[in-house]
């Protein structure tokens, strides 16, 4: 009996692939493409940002804090160079902007959920 099952569900897998036309999928590509296009220019500058603050504050904590004695005395001289300093700033940026895309996306999807329209 579980054979016969597995023989029905390969059947409709490959009727199902066999009705695909290349046709149809292309009219699809080119009807979604816009929409994609469009979400990528939105969300890329916020992924780009979630990649800046997740290695930011990867290389603070090595070269800003090190996990020693020595370190804890040296931090707050450390802290104060450039590099730490250019960390830290990517670390708040990045933090604000993550925040920010939360609130730009719960705001949407509130205005979409909900029938609200912004005029």
């Amino acid at each position: 009996m579980n054979n016969n099952l597995d023989n029905v569900n390969n059947q409709e897998a490959n009727d199902i692939g066999d009705n695909i036309d290349p046709q149809n999928v292309y009219m699809y590509v080119r009807r979604f493409r816009p929409i994609i296009t469009s979400i990528w220019r939105l969300s890329g500058i916020y992924i780009i940002w979630i990649f800046i603050h997740f290695y930011a504050t990867h290389l603070y904590a090595k070269y800003c804090t090190s996990y020693s004695i020595l370190g804890f005395l040296a931090t707050p001289i450390i802290i104060s160079s450039p590099h730490c300093t250019g960390l830290r700033w990517c670390i708040m940026r990045g933090a604000d902007t993550i925040n920010t895309m939360w609130i730009v996306l719960g705001t949407w999807l509130a205005t979409q959920l909900g029938g609200f329209r912004i005029n």
